[in-house]
């Protein structure tokens, strides 16, 4: 099983999708005012990975910044 991830500003997406490329479900969370560690967890996961095009802060969770780190 493959997930996918779009962290959008207002919305994350989340969908799943066979080795064979068969759609198998899909999950659409506001993000705007659920604070930090809430936007996950209805996708019934213990863990994820996201890749962000930007800052993380651990302590909070949240992203701080929209642009690529400069290598």
């Amino acid at each position: 099983m493959l997930i996918g991830v779009d962290a959008g500003a207002t919305t994350m997406s989340v969908g799943l999708v066979t080795e064979t490329g068969e759609f198998a479900s899909a999950l659409r969370v506001p993000t705007i005012g659920l604070g930090p560690g809430t936007t996950v967890r209805p996708a019934g996961r213990d863990r994820i990975l996201i890749g962000l095009p930007g800052l993380v802060d651990v302590e909070c969770g949240m992203m701080v910044s929209r642009r690529p780190v400069d290598a």
